[in-house]
């Protein structure tokens, strides 16, 4: 079986003070569309103790039997690693993954259309509940592209002071006392 999703993680990290390893850690959730899901269907038969024959199917669209929207829970952990490879940062992150939701569709579940009639009496498939989880490891290098520079002052330009209209300049002030 096969699927394909997009995941939408929202996470909020709290990282550590550090100068060369900087730790994290972060807690969030997700919402993840399933575009497709696709199951290669296979059956064996044992006619006999020497005799077995398969029954093969071409690709089989499962998307009818998904709940296409889910959600999840996301909790994160690792460290970033300064200046160990050139002038970027190492990361080092373990992801898990919780899903919340139930991946079938309850109500397609024994539905009377012709994927799932194949399904039931050809291979003896009917979909059962399952969540997602899934634990994720990943290694990764960030370059930093932003490098500020401090623009000369080629002169000093005065500042003009805006007044209001209630308050006088200081050469206002002499020429009324």
């Amino acid at each position: 079986q096969s699927q394909t999703w997009i995941s939408l993680p929202v996470i909020a990290k709290y990282q550590f003070e550090g100068k060369k390893t900087q730790p994290f850690v972060g807690l969030g959730g997700t919402v993840d569309f399933l575009l497709d899901d696709i199951a290669d269907a296979t059956r064996q038969d044992f006619v006999d103790e020497l005799t077995q024959r398969e029954i093969k199917d071409a690709s089989i669209s499962l998307l009818g039997q998904r709940n296409q929207l889910n959600f999840g829970a996301v909790i994160t952990a690792g460290a970033r690693f300064k200046d160990l490879i050139g002038k970027g940062f190492l990361t080092l992150e373990a992801r898990y993954y919780h899903g919340l939701s139930n991946l079938t569709n309850k109500d397609a579940r024994y539905a009377e259309d012709d994927i799932n009639k194949r399904l039931i009496y050809d291979y003896g498939f009917i979909a059962s509940d399952m969540n997602l989880h899934t634990f994720t490891l990943s290694l990764g290098y960030m370059l930093p592209k932003y490098n500020p520079k401090i623009l000369p002052n080629k002169g000093k330009k005065k500042e003009k002071r805006t007044q209001l209209p209630d308050q006088k300049t200081k050469k206002e002030k002499k020429k009324t006392k």
